[in-house]
């Protein structure tokens, strides 16, 4: 395994750094609950890691899946979805779909069914009008499409159904069987001998028909305060059945979608009165049927889905309100999404980085040039209360509970910038991103939040994991997170020698005693495809690429690896 210019310490102290000012990456605010432990699994297998989720029980979509004994694995580069046959070092693909003219954004299985969402494009076709006038150009229309397989025999996997709505993919969520769709279209007149093309969405179940009908206006339902010309449309597909699937639209397009087992909330950015506010629709779920049951609004914007959480039947969402300067605030709502209670603004003039919300307590990040981590207590929603506080250098951009009392948090490490004046007095002017880290916080005293153990990654580093939870694989049994990895360190002294170095593979860290052990570096070619690591039984798999690299799980050693 090549070696990585790892840092590891032991607090949080700060460093000092001359260079350029720090560009901190869009992030997401993020905050899973606890990722259930690995499944246990069918066909002789005993465990197996799965996606990543919020919430335990509502599956989220990935570009990898596995069920234990097998993998689907989607690669873009060849345009399929590759099924491999899980056997350690012998492991083999058996079976392949091929795609054409669709972007896959993720996968479920479900049994015996595989589920692929993705975005389908459509040419426009010309007019007579268009013949006429050569000048006009019409934009082709796009598609959320839903597709289901049947993987009975696994190596002649077939389309079994699909489900289609004008525009794009939103967001789905897996529960059981029953797979819930968003999708959003915006509103666009194409063709002026057809109106309702590109005003009305359209829909198409192929468990009904092969057509595909508009959707009838006298039945879409205006949201509160539309600020764009949009629909959302919502839908619940049992993919192990052919039940027509029940399309609700809605003028006003969502942007960011959480779930529970009982209720799906979608929320939207609106601004009124010279403010921006997060409007949120609830529906209740029961099986194949969504019923808009609330809708609210708090001050400010989100950044992820996993900055609302919903506990013992109230909502607890954090937003950023910038309406003169950035405050951050932790709001908590009723089952009727009516505020009954707020914190106090945290952090002024920072931004929220991540949040995670654990039983009572919501533990939120913010950044400007160091990373304050609030504790904030919940117990009484209707006065959320800051209890705790604790600053470091950088910030974290995803955070997940881990052992009794503790938080993982993965993000970017910063050094200081500074300039000395004439008598020599240093004044801190920026900050610098000074790589990847990955930090443990012991908050078992929420008073007082510590950060216990640091790794830090090197410069120029990245991963996909810290700012899309998905492609983090967790282990909860061994307390051991495997994620995509990358360095683009270059001019690192090795021995004396000053070299040239990258790294691309996966990096994997146990949580032992209080404290962050660097367990393995899984190195792959160099390319910029998306990785994903899945733990079965005894081996970590290494999905990279066109290549299935395949491990000991015990003690790293690499036992072969499979092209698909």
């Amino acid at each position: 395994m090549g070696a990585l210019n790892f840092y590891q310490t032991s607090n949080g102290d700060s460093e000092k750094a001359l260079g350029g000012m720090i560009q901190p990456e869009m992030t997401a605010s993020v905050a899973p609950d606890a990722a259930p432990a690995p499944t246990a699994a069918t066909d002789g297998r005993t465990s197996f890691t799965n996606t990543n989720v919020q919430v335990a029980g509502v599956d989220e979509g990935d570009i990898v899946k596995t069920d234990g004994t097998y993998l689907y694995v989607y690669s873009p580069q060849q345009m399929k979805i590759s099924i491999l046959k899980v056997a350690g070092k012998d492991t083999s693909t058996i079976g392949t779909i091929n795609l054409t003219n669709e972007s896959i954004m993720e996968m479920y299985i479900a049994g015996d069914k595989l589920v692929t969402v993705s975005t389908r494009y459509e040419d426009s076709k010309q007019t007579d009008n268009d013949k006429i006038a050569i000048e006009i150009w019409r934009p082709g229309k796009s598609f959320a499409t839903y597709k289901i397989y049947d993987l009975t025999n696994r190596a002649t996997p077939t389309l079994s159904r699909t489900v289609e709505t004008t525009g794009s993919p939103l967001s789905t969520r897996l529960v059981d069987n029953m797979l819930y769709i968003v999708a959003t279209q915006y509103v666009y007149a194409t063709n002026p001998d057809n109106l309702e093309d590109g005003i009305l969405p359209m829909t198409k179940d192929t468990a009904v028909s092969n057509d595909a009908t508009f959707v009838d206006p006298r039945v879409i339902t205006c949201f509160p305060n539309p600020v764009e010309a949009s629909y959302q449309i919502v839908g619940a597909v049992d993919v192990t059945k052919q039940d027509a699937c029940e399309f609700q639209t809605f003028l006003g397009a969502g942007s960011i979608l959480y779930m529970t087992k009982s209720a799906l909330y979608v929320t939207r950015s609106t601004w009124d009165d010279n403010r921006n506010f997060t409007e949120i629709s609830k529906f209740t779920v029961d099986g194949a049927t969504l019923t808009l049951s609330a809708t609210g609004k708090v001050p400010g914007t989100i950044g992820g889905q996993y900055a609302v959480d919903e506990y013992e039947g109230n909502l607890r969402i954090t937003t950023s309100d910038w309406q003169t300067t950035s405050t951050n605030t932790v709001y908590v709502l009723d089952s009727k999404l009516s505020i009954i209670g707020s914190s106090e603004p945290l952090a002024p003039g920072e931004t929220v980085q991540s949040v995670r919300y654990a039983g009572q307590y919501a533990y939120v990040v913010t950044f400007r040039q160091v990373d304050p981590l609030f504790v904030i207590d919940l117990a009484d929603p209707t006065r959320p209360t800051v209890v705790g506080e604790l600053k470091i250098p950088g910030f974290s951009t995803y955070l997940h509970p881990v052992g009794d009392g503790y938080l993982v948090g993965f993000g970017r490490h910063t050094q200081e910038m500074y300039v000395k004046d004439k008598d020599g007095v240093e004044t801190v002017v920026g900050v610098r991103d000074a790589g990847a880290k990955v930090s443990l916080f012991d908050v078992r005293d929420p008073a007082n939040p510590k950060e216990v153990s640091v790794i830090q990654l090197g410069e120029n580093s990245y991963s996909e994991a810290f700012n899309n939870p998905r492609a983090m694989m967790v282990d909860a049994t061994r307390d051991r997170f495997a994620f995509d990895f990358q360095s683009h360190d270059s001019k690192v002294n090795f021995g004396g020698k000053t070299v040239e170095k990258s790294f691309f593979g996966g990096i994997v860290i146990d949580v032992k005693d209080g404290q962050l052990t660097l367990a393995a570096q899984l190195k792959t070619g160099e390319d910029y495809a998306q990785r994903r690591l899945v733990a079965i039984d005894d081996a970590i798999y290494l999905i990279s690429g066109t290549t299935v690299s395949v491990y000991d799980y015990n003690n790293f050693a690499e036992l072969g690896s499979v092209s698909y």
